[in-house]
């Protein structure tokens, strides 16, 4: 009776601490990202090259497709400041990359397998500082074109590599369920 009693303990404890210390607390859980890993290497790339790289400025992440010269099927992803008078379609929100504000612009969701919608913020354009028009703002275009890498569209500057795109285009982060 006595090996029974002690077997029974033993086993409750063991469960318990094998229990206790496998399990996350919901707090624990790291952050999904905000955007996928090669759109991150994109925008620091763009934000690297920027004349004046400035964290109060709002940024913006367009994702097109169809665009005249480039195949129906490849995506484009472009990085500008946004400015006060641009009269862009198809905001989904803004978010943070890094310490920097970007808003994003996918009028037929073709960028949403890069972004994790959880994240973005809902806007309001009009409540935004946005710079004044300037004579020479700097872009950088990005063609997801299907392949491995993530290449820079136009001059091809000395320091720039292909940036490797995870699963071939394919989803990134993880699928999320909006709660709304």
């Amino acid at each position: 009776m006595k090996k029974a009693v002690f077997l029974i303990i033993n086993v409750f404890l063991l469960i318990s601490c094998n229990n206790n210390s496998g399990l996350e607390k919901p707090d624990n859980k790291p952050p999904c990202p905000t955007v996928s890993q090669f759109v991150n290497e994109a925008f620091q790339y763009f934000i690297e090259h920027e004349d004046t790289p400035d964290t109060s400025t709002v940024y913006k992440m367009t994702f097109i497709r169809g665009a005249s010269g480039f195949p129906e099927e490849d995506t484009i992803m472009e990085f500008c400041q946004m400015l006060a008078d641009g009269n862009e379609k198809g905001l989904r929100g803004i978010i943070h990359i890094g310490d920097y504000k970007v808003l994003i612009f996918d009028e037929k969701k073709i960028g949403a397998n890069f972004y994790n919608m959880d994240s973005v913020k809902e806007v309001d354009l009009d409540n935004l500082e946005l710079s004044a028009f300037e004579d020479i703002i700097s872009c950088y275009a990005f063609v997801l074109d299907g392949g491995n890498d993530l290449e820079l569209i136009g001059c091809q500057p000395d320091d720039f590599a292909p940036i490797r795109i995870n699963g071939r285009g394919e989803r990134e982060l993880p699928p999320v369920v909006s709660k709304k």
